[in-house]
């Protein structure tokens, strides 16, 4: 890095943080970002564009945006389907201006009801084996909840990795594969283990 600004590293630094929360969290798929700052505050505009840019950089297409008084539902969902629902950050938590918290518990109540009912078709899912092999972060989260072993294959931007070093490295139930061999591999050993409980 040939950055001569005064803390250039530092703002790298945080660059980098960012971006890898975001792979991390969204990855490269595509979401909803909601509550455009379609008003003068400069630095809420700023946020966006930040957020957008953050967004792009770890490969995830915004599919729908809309300002906190033009949402329509149909058009999120026929543009994103289920598709994280994002909201804008910025100077407008709290209380002063009333017409955007209004807006983010109406997003969350309209879509609340669509997360559980997806959270739940993927724990039956996953609740019916003894050991799974997954490339997804959900099914990663899932497994630990559910107390099931499993095998993680990392995708191509280390998504699985970057969360397994910061937050599940100490997990008994989780083993680590870098090919898919590796992982029926480990997925047979798991089998074996007293960790597994009999069908």
């Amino acid at each position: 890095m040939n950055d001569p600004r005064p803390d250039a590293g530092l703002v790298h630094d945080l660059a980098d943080r960012w971006h890898g929360a975001v792979a991390g969290t969204v990855g490269p798929a595509r979401v909803a970002l909601l509550d455009f700052p379609g008003h003068r505050n400069v630095g809420d505009s700023l946020i966006w564009l930040g957020e957008r840019r953050l967004l792009a950089r770890a490969g995830t297409r915004v599919a729908y945006t809309c300002e906190h008084h033009s949402l329509r539902e149909g058009a999120l969902r026929r543009r994103s389907g289920t598709a994280p629902v994002l909201l804008h950050g910025g100077g407008n938590f709290g209380d002063v201006w009333p017409q955007y918290p209004r807006f983010r518990e109406g997003v969350t109540a309209a879509y609340s009801s669509m997360a559980r009912q997806n959270l739940a078709a993927g724990v039956r899912t996953f609740s019916r084996g003894r050991v799974v092999v997954t490339d997804r972060l959900h099914g990663h989260v899932l497994c630990l909840l559910l107390g099931i072993p499993h095998v993680v294959l990392d995708n191509s931007y280390g998504k699985i990795r970057d969360f397994r070093e910061a937050w599940t490295s100490g997990s008994e139930l989780t083993r680590t594969a870098t090919t898919a061999d590796e992982a029926v591999d480990l997925a047979r050993e798991l089998l074996g283990s007293p960790l597994v409980t009999a069908p």
